[in-house]
């Protein structure tokens, strides 16, 4: 995971009614990958299969549930 963290200088920041405000902008990329299964489970990722039949308690964010890399 690419992160790029710094400090920002006061004269970064933006002046605001409620208080100080710094620019934070994310960057959020779709990709698909070629692999034989999920990264945090063994679900498999056949092309063109049934919708919701590719899916295990990990993939539906069940409450509780924390991703382990498989």
């Amino acid at each position: 995971m690419f992160t790029a963290e710094r400090v920002a200088d006061a004269k970064d920041w933006i002046k605001g009614e409620t208080g100080d405000w710094e620019v934070i902008i994310g960057l959020e990329v779709h990709a698909q990958v070629s692999s034989n299964s999920k990264l945090f489970s063994g679900s498999s990722t056949e092309y063109g299969a049934e919708p919701n039949s590719q899916v295990s308690l990990v993939d539906a964010g069940m409450p509780g549930m924390l991703p382990v890399v498989n």
